[in-house]
């Protein structure tokens, strides 16, 4: 009767799982200077939250029947936050491919949210350095809610 079905939240914690090592793996391991991370084409940084990006688009969590969670927009966040307006737009640019050839019928969706995105993560940067870490985390969970909602639209 208590018992959790593990089986329902399977998909959530692999592509949770997903989006964690290699950014984990990156802080051990690979760390590199703000600088690098932000002008470079290909940094180490780029390179890791692609991978992060490309493994939750192949592997996306599902809830029911044709229902997904689109946690794609995690290493999106994070490279615009983190690590600026170019690793960020590489990560757009990306996975708007990946989305053209996967699913040509939500492109032009995915193009419109993720340039709105785009917008918003490139001008918030600034503003999100200098709040709290409870703040940001509230900052956060409110502009995913909005995503989900011009989703829906």
């Amino acid at each position: 009767k208590g018992d959790v079905d593990v089986g329902r939240y399977k998909d959530i914690l692999i592509n949770v799982l997903l989006i964690l090592f290699p950014v984990l793996f990156y802080l051990v391991f690979l760390r590199e200077s703000v600088s690098i991370r932000q002008n470079q084409w290909v940094s180490k940084f780029t390179i890791i939250l692609f991978v992060s990006l490309l493994l939750t688009m192949l592997f996306p969590a599902s809830y029911t029947e044709g229902f997904s969670y689109d946690l794609r927009i995690i290493p999106i966040i994070v490279a615009f936050l983190y690590g600026g307006a170019l690793p960020g737009l590489i990560l757009v640019c990306s996975m708007l491919c990946f989305s053209l050839v996967k699913d040509p019928g939500s492109f032009l969706s995915n193009l419109g949210n993720y340039l709105f995105i785009s917008l918003i993560l490139t001008k918030f940067k600034n503003f999100y350095h200098h709040q709290t870490i409870y703040f940001k985390a509230f900052l956060i969970s409110f502009f995913y809610l909005i995503i989900g909602i011009t989703r829906l639209i």
